[in-house]
């Protein structure tokens, strides 16, 4: 069993998150990313110096990484502290709910708990994913840039990989390329740099979509000549990286990289229909199980809302706004 410093000295550093003492680490994990990065060009023919602007981009995505770790752990820690508190404090409970506790089964107390304790961590990560703001709005604006480097390395490795290995070598290839693709495509939507309601919206998607097609083109030299592929996919991928970095949304490629090839098709639109009814199924289902617990407990309405007041601001950010003066108008008298 490893001595309990080993967990502080390693839980400590993410409690930090990107304070001044973490910063020789933070710039350690910088230099690696930009380190592997260029060996992996070398490697594969294409030897290309990694570009500034990417370079930026990998030290602006490595400390919102550092500051999302530090919300998640934060989050959890006061999750099970006021587990932790309530459960010192049982006696003290109202009698019904007590009663009710206690008259649950224990399967259901352990699974309430685990929920409790490890569900906001997950939807942090969610939140911090997709929603991310602030000191985190780096991490999701250069997810695409994460993605072009991580591609290089797969390239890398099957560059170097011995004649045994090449086959898994080249399925991590391709699963690093749909990888990018779904950041390309999900980009003009994620950046925060363009409004829906904005046409530049439009001419990103499509430009995406020819840039993803280029990409399969490239990646189709994979069971042909594999040496060229993995160089042409190299530069390709460093060359999205770079204008990504830079904000060309709609300059991915250059258009010699683009001529004679049809868009690929995009399903951006339906992830969203479907995403926005996920999200109104769990703001139903929340409003229903407070509904059931508030009978359960003796709460009445209007405060079995509050679950689901927060189930959608959580699942529709714009409602952060407006969202308190909302909930407070129904609690009022």
């Amino acid at each position: 069993m490893p001595p309990a410093h080993a967990s502080v000295s390693t839980l400590w550093p993410l409690l930090r998150g990107t304070a001044r003492g973490n910063w020789a680490v933070i710039h350690a994990d910088i230099a690696k990313v930009a380190a592997d990065t260029e060996t992996g060009l070398a490697a594969t023919g294409a030897a290309l110096p990694l570009p500034p602007p990417v370079r930026d981009a990998v030290r602006r995505r490595t400390f919102a990484l550092w500051h999302a770790n530090q919300v998640i752990l934060i989050t959890t820690f006061v999750i099970w502290g006021a587990l932790a508190a309530a459960w010192a404090s049982f006696d003290h409970w109202p009698a019904p709910a007590r009663g009710a506790l206690q008259n649950a089964g224990t399967v259901q107390v352990v699974l309430a708990a685990a929920a409790l304790m490890y569900a906001p961590s997950y939807v942090m990560r969610w939140w911090i994913s997709l929603r991310g703001a602030g000191r985190t709005h780096a991490y999701r604006q250069y997810a695409p840039v994460a993605s072009a480097l991580r591609l290089i390395r797969c390239c890398s490795a099957l560059a170097t990989a011995p004649a045994g290995r090449r086959h898994a070598r080249a399925a991590d290839v391709s699963r690093a390329q749909r990888a990018l693709e779904r950041t390309l495509l999900a980009a003009p939507g994620r950046t925060g740099s363009i409004p829906r309601s904005s046409p530049r919206r439009r001419n990103a998607r499509l430009h995406a979509r020819l840039v993803v097609s280029a990409l399969r083109r490239a990646e189709a030299g994979l069971d042909s000549d594999r040496a060229a592929a993995v160089r042409d996919l190299s530069g390709l991928a460093l060359t999205v990286a770079e204008r990504h970095a830079e904000g060309r949304y709609a300059a991915l490629l250059p258009d010699e990289e683009l001529a004679g090839l049809d868009p690929a098709a995009d399903w951006v639109a339906l992830r969203e229909t479907l995403h926005l009814a996920g999200a109104l199924l769990l703001v139903g289902a929340v409003g229903w199980a407070g509904a059931w617990a508030g009978g359960r407990l003796g709460v009445e309405a209007p405060w079995t809302l509050v679950p689901a007041a927060v189930a959608a601001v959580i699942a529709f950010p714009r409602l952060r706004a407006n969202g308190p003066d909302l909930l407070l108008s129904f609690l009022s008298p």
